[in-house]
């Protein structure tokens, strides 16, 4: 009985290089500027944290004995402590919610870059990340009226010196505000999900960079989402590096 002829086993081939990679290079550096200004939103974050708890605290307002607010209201202090705080924010959240309007803009045009440098799984991802950029657009005229028609109302609590002026806040404009900011909230929501954390999972998969991928789900967990932004520019520098190898050697 004669042998079988042994079937040749194929050669092994190597992972096709990018069709583009000076493109793919361009569009990622798109996004390590998302993540170094979705860092410093962070980190302005928590500066705007500590200057409303500090704004409190100096005021005689707390979660401790003798800073409680009592059941008959507010102190003059307190109130105005509470006003100042409530003024920190009206100056500085639309202005956060801007600088990450930037922020998402600039990742919106990676993953535009990359889809079409030749990497068609960010079409999805780069689509769906433009619901974030609807949502910051309704969320910053909806969080400036409601700022504003709540703060003449928090005045009343503590006016700086004489009778207070009644201002009424215009409820229409409150819910108009709320509707904005819950219809901004919604798309922000879809955008975090499939554009962000979905797009930043697929650059970590497209170059084989765990530590992409634990940015992206960083992004959605409190806390830790503080660190996703530093883990995304050492990923991202990281698939930079191997695109620049496949490059043409300079003639």
């Amino acid at each position: 009985m004669q042998p079988q002829p042994s079937t040749p086993t194929p050669p092994q081939t190597a992972a096709p290089l990018p069709s583009n990679p000076a493109g793919e290079r361009r569009a990622l550096s798109r996004v390590i500027w998302y993540a170094i200004l979705n860092l410093v939103g962070e980190v302005a974050g928590f500066v705007l944290a500590f200057a409303v708890f500090m704004s409190m605290v100096a005021s005689g307002v707390g979660f401790y004995p003798r800073t409680s607010i009592g059941p008959s209201g507010p102190t003059p202090q307190q109130a105005q402590g509470m006003l100042q705080a409530f003024r920190y924010l009206t100056l500085l959240v639309p202005f956060g919610v801007l600088f990450g309007l930037i922020a998402v803009i600039l990742l919106w045009v990676g993953f535009r870059g990359l889809s079409k440098a030749g990497a068609s799984e960010f079409s999805l991802p780069s689509k769906l990340l433009l619901c974030s950029v609807v949502a910051f657009v309704l969320l910053i005229p909806g969080l400036v009226i409601i700022f504003s028609n709540i703060i003449p109302a928090m005045s009343l609590l503590a006016p700086p010196g004489g009778a207070p002026t009644y201002v009424a806040p215009s409820f229409g404009s409150i819910i108009l505000g709320l509707g904005l900011v819950g219809l901004g909230a919604i798309l922000a929501l879809i955008g975090l999900i499939g554009g962000i954390i979905l797009g930043i999972w697929r650059v970590g998969s497209r170059y084989d960079q765990v530590v992409l991928k634990l940015g992206a789900i960083f992004t959605i967990i409190p806390l830790l989402n503080v660190v996703s932004p530093i883990l995304i520019v050492v990923g991202v520098h990281e698939a930079m590096s191997k695109l620049a190898q496949a490059l043409p050697a300079p003639q």
